[in-house]
């Protein structure tokens, strides 16, 4: 974290089946590196692909975990500006997974602008 801080690098926070997710590590260390901060939306590639052949719909609920990231990305944004994405993979249609991480920002409170 040190080398990505003197380079003013952003490290990148991802929700992925394999890490800890950005919430967890936000409760252990200050993960702002940079001028801003960075949260993936990534899931499980295999475990959508068991699933469905198409990416038009969610066929996992991610709720908890999307609550989660929004939790993380309102803490980062009282800090850094965030930048998110979302993967068809998170849960199997990323425009449904966007709109209801759009509603869980919105639901936290004030401070946080999605575009």
């Amino acid at each position: 974290m040190d080398c990505l801080r003197n380079h003013n690098a952003v490290w990148a926070l991802a929700d992925q089946s394999w890490m800890p997710t950005p919430w967890h590590l936000m409760t252990k260390m200050d993960v702002i590196t940079g001028p801003f901060a960075y949260v993936r939306l990534l899931g499980d590639r295999a475990e959508v692909e068991k699933l469905t052949p198409t990416l038009d719909k969610i066929v996992i609920d991610r709720s908890d975990q999307i609550e989660a990231d929004a939790q993380a990305i309102r803490a980062l944004a009282e800090c850094v500006p965030v930048v998110t994405f979302v993967n068809n993979h998170f849960a199997g249609h990323a425009p449904e997974t966007i709109e209801h991480l759009k509603k869980a920002l919105a639901s936290g409170g004030e401070g946080v602008v999605v575009e």
